[in-house]
């Protein structure tokens, strides 16, 4: 996970294509911009499992960014379960809004909903 100290990233996803709209540009979603001004954080979901990444993030701007492993957050969690509560609590509040915002804009897509 990352957590973000100076900078901005963008944070992106490969679509499945549809035949015909094989064009690189309609390949990747921009998904969200993300700030040091708000300590934005990417990657956590990475310290619950160990499967393929969910996003691309890519810098727009030159970024400083802490790095925790999943590793060391077990660990902190494991020997601290206090703390390692309230950043999976917190993690957890961050993850339910990312999620709502992309069920929103789904729904609110043109393309997918074109009675809208």
């Amino acid at each position: 996970m990352y957590i973000m100290e100076e900078g901005m990233v963008e944070v992106s996803k490969t679509l499945v294509l549809v035949k015909g709209q094989e064009k690189a540009k309609d390949r990747d979603k921009v998904l969200t911009k993300l700030s040091a001004e708000n300590h934005a954080i990417f990657g956590e979901v990475a310290l619950f499992e160990q499967g393929k990444r969910t996003a691309t993030v890519v810098a727009l701007t030159d970024c400083l960014l802490l790095e925790i492993s999943r590793a060391d957050f077990l660990r902190l969690a494991e020997e601290n379960p206090r703390v390692g509560y309230k950043i999976t609590r917190n993690i957890a509040r961050l993850l339910c809004s990312r999620l709502r915002k992309a069920d929103e804009d789904t729904i609110n897509s043109p393309r997918l909903c074109p009675w809208r």
